[in-house]
């Protein structure tokens, strides 16, 4: 059973922004070459706020774990880190809102 992924970037101050966009779409096609990730296309949107999001679907829940163990991938994650950190998703709206937009930056 596929697994949705989704994830909340926010620039640590003072981070360059294509870097980090440059960074995930590599995580993305580690995650891809390995099989972690569905021919579903992985989508990366920018907030209005300017925070990215990243949204792909994992094969299966257990791909989490395999991604986790991977040092390729990991090595990628840990270059994000420095230049962003992840928060909680629900703080994307932090009011009630019908409909959201998002700006698609493609994958």
């Amino acid at each position: 059973m596929a697994r949705l992924l989704m994830i909340g970037l926010r620039l640590v101050a003072g981070s360059d922004d294509a870097a980090l966009v440059d960074l995930v779409r590599s995580a993305l096609v580690i995650a891809r070459s390995k099989g972690y990730l569905s021919e579903f296309p992985a989508r990366l949107a920018r907030t209005e706020a300017g925070t990215l999001l990243l949204l792909a679907e994992l094969v299966s829940v257990r791909t989490v774990d395999a991604m986790d163990e991977d040092p390729e991938l990991q090595d990628v994650i840990m270059q994000i880190s420095a230049l962003a950190e992840s928060f909680p998703l629900h703080s994307l709206v932090e009011f009630n809102a019908n409909r959201v937009t998002f700006e698609t930056l493609g994958a």
